[in-house]
């Protein structure tokens, strides 16, 4: 062998020996780690809510350092929560792959925070194999959100090897659902080019997260630095983080967009306590113990028919009952019925079909009191649907009354 080649040859071993994550290679001891004490005097929680998401598919096996890649990730989140501190903060814990096809599980949470029940679920997490769902994974935060208020971060720890869904487009529809509430941020572990890729294109569509590596974060010190950059704010007792003229110290809503009008507390006005601040409210003025949705609207969800009928099902008595009860408690208010059907048939058929039901159920009401005077019917046809009319189950969904109040 010439001293050329044999040079570059040691070059060439060399520069492989010092790859982060070679295939083979000694075991690197980590870091010693003992988590830095956070004084709760001097910081409060930047986030209402966090979430991490692990990685447990079959490319987390490979091995990284001598460790397998799992490993590393569980370690990670370890000294991870055994930084943050407890400060009521809602968790939880959801991971993905599992040794099974497009498997994705809440293990923890979502729940205040306990660093000791978080612990132990994540020392649940053993299977590792099977496929990549992070897509799927994401989903499900979306999911396991839909009662979260305030600040959230979602923190994804993963090899970024993605084999199944699109990971991109379910983030993106993730922020989208929560807006600037939502701050991302990915810790990639390994040193896979198409990963790293991946991790920072998801941490750009979080816009207000960081992308990290693992091995900067394992240590006690850089993992203090990333519990403070996520995590902790610094008290202010004169800081109103969203301008609604409370201090955070007595802002119970600490997030109020720009512009809403606040009480006392700092939340948004619910002028008629259906739970749905008037800023949100579509549908101001709804009775009290009305059931309403999204929207703060009257919402008479049970009140459901079968295909090309208008009979009321039984599941929907419960639902009329509860209108007889609010209409004697408010008897000057008068309501409208309105009938509406799936896109099966023509336009006319269904429009006289959907009056049908209307009347259908106010028959009802009227049989168990409620002045005929005060109700009035409607019918929309399949021109208002709520859900899809491809599918059984979205046509079920349109074939309904809906209800709402005059005075």
């Amino acid at each position: 062998m010439g001293k050329s080649t044999l040079k570059g040859f040691i070059v060439f071993a060399s520069m492989m020996f010092m790859v982060a994550c070679a295939p083979k290679g000694p075991t690197q001891s980590l870091p010693a780690f003992s988590p830095a004490k956070i004084n709760a005097a001097n910081d409060v929680s930047k986030v209402d809510n966090f979430v991490v998401v692990m990685d447990a598919s079959s490319s987390m096996s490979d091995l990284c350092r001598g460790t397998s890649k799992y490993a590393l990730a569980t370690e990670l989140v370890s000294r991870m929560n055994q930084t943050i501190p407890e400060l009521r903060q809602k968790s939880g814990l959801q991971a993905f792959g599992l040794n099974k096809s497009m498997s994705t599980k809440l293990q923890y949470g979502i729940t205040t925070y306990s660093s000791a029940d978080f612990g132990t679920a994540l020392k649940k997490v053993t299977d590792v194999g099977g496929n990549t769902p992070m897509a799927k994974a994401i989903d499900a935060v979306g999911m396991d959100l839909d009662q979260a208020k305030g600040k959230t971060a979602v923190i994804i720890v993963s090899d970024g090897l993605q084999t199944f869904g699109n990971a991109i487009s379910a983030t993106q529809a993730l922020k989208d659902k929560f807006g600037s509430s939502l701050c991302i941020y990915p810790v990639l572990v390994g040193n896979a080019d198409a990963g790293m890729i991946l991790m920072k294109k998801i941490a750009d569509i979080g816009g207000c997260g960081t992308f990290s590596k693992e091995e900067a974060l394992i240590s006690s010190a850089g993992m203090a630095a990333f519990v403070k950059e996520v995590f902790l704010t610094k008290k202010s007792a004169h800081l109103d983080t969203d301008n609604d003229g409370i201090i955070n110290d007595n802002d119970l809503c600490p997030d109020t967009p720009a512009g809403v009008v606040v009480a006392l507390n700092g939340c948004p006005l619910d002028t008629d306590q259906d739970g749905v601040y008037d800023y949100m409210d579509k549908c101001p003025g709804t009775p009290l113990s009305a059931r309403v949705n999204a929207q703060g609207c009257w919402f008479l969800g049970s009140l459901l028919f079968d295909f090309n009928k208008t009979d009321i099902k039984p599941e929907g008595f419960g639902e009329l009952n509860g209108v007889v009860e609010i209409l004697k408690k408010n008897p000057a208010m008068t309501i409208v019925l309105q009938g509406h059907t799936d896109n099966i048939g023509s336009a006319d058929y269904n429009q006289k079909l959907s009056l049908k039901r209307a009347h259908f159920a106010k028959d009802y009401l009227v049989n168990r009191g409620v002045s005929s005077g005060r109700i009035s019917c409607e019918g929309y046809g399949y021109s208002q649907p709520v859900a899809t009319n491809t599918t059984d189950f979205g046509r079920s969904l349109n074939r309904r009354v809906t209800i709402k109040p005059e005075k």
